[in-house]
């Protein structure tokens, strides 16, 4: 390759030499042309086929440059700090302001008013109510928030997806929950309100027709429910959360060292007065 030849140069009141060189095409890389471009021409354009073009470059000296990294330290100090604070209001309005936030376990539904009164917060995130401290009344299992966030690489906070911290949250549940046991035999009708956990899509053959999506569900005692279908059930649960499902038992299935009873054709239950 050859070497950049320095075409003029000036020196600012820095020492920093503002220089223009004659150096290897950016674009083509010193080729001057290359196959992929036949349909328009052989030829590199920014070199015109020289394979050499004209570029800007400053050299600084080192105390220069040094003064340079300090400012830019600074700058990113400065942005780093609004991040937080920013971050810290962003946290403090959903609830996640604190190391651990407490998740309420069992049948919540019956007393989600009774909940919300107490301060409760319901959160699709983790799919459940939680307070900002552990309370009295209510049994619940602690959630790191770091489990539940994720930040960008200017420092700026968000909340991870709910698929990507359903099995963080239900293996906590797990730990302080009954664990999950099959429900009827093979063949039976079932018809039952579920609580939805999360849905995972599911492609098949590169075809949209044929993909489906594995809905994910619990009942009361936390007995989990599965059901493949084309629809992703969580454009179809209620505003807490919820689903009544009428269906049949296709199978038990143990996965994950977890039992899970499998449904089959599955009609939605609508609610009175729904449409």
């Amino acid at each position: 390759m050859k070497k950049d030849i320095v075409l003029s140069e000036t020196i600012d009141k820095n020492g920093t030499k503002h220089q223009i060189i004659k150096t290897t095409c950016d674009r083509c890389g010193g080729l001057g042309g290359h196959p992929m471009w036949d349909h328009t021409g052989y030829t590199c354009f920014k070199c015109g086929g020289s394979g050499r073009m004209e570029a800007k470059q400053k050299i600084y000296t080192p105390e220069h440059e040094a003064k340079l990294e300090k400012q830019r330290q600074k700058r990113a100090e400065k942005k780093r700090e609004k991040a937080i604070e920013e971050n810290k209001a962003k946290l403090e309005k959903i609830g996640y302001g604190q190391d651990k936030i407490f998740l309420v376990i069992g049948d919540t539904f019956k007393i989600k008013d009774e909940l919300k009164k107490a301060g409760a917060r319901f959160n699709n995130q983790i799919k459940g109510w939680f307070f900002t401290e552990k309370p009295e009344l209510w049994e619940t299992v602690e959630l790191e928030t770091s489990e539940l966030v994720w930040y960008n690489t200017l420092g700026q906070v968000f909340l991870k997806d709910a698929h990507l911290v359903s099995e963080y949250v239900e293996g906590e549940r797990r730990k302080v929950e009954p664990q999950s046991e099959y429900v009827g035999k093979e063949g039976d009708q079932i018809e039952i309100e579920l609580e939805f956990i999360a849905s995972f899509f599911l492609e098949s053959n590169h075809f949209l027709y044929n993909s489906s999506f594995i809905n994910k569900m619990k009942d009361d005692t936390g007995n989990i429910f599965i059901w493949k279908t084309s629809k992703d059930l969580k454009d179809e649960i209620n505003e807490n959360g919820r689903i009544t499902l009428k269906g049949r038992i296709k199978e038990h299935n143990l996965y994950r060292d977890e039992k899970q009873t499998i449904l089959t054709r599955c009609r939605i239950q609508k609610e009175k007065g729904s449409h």
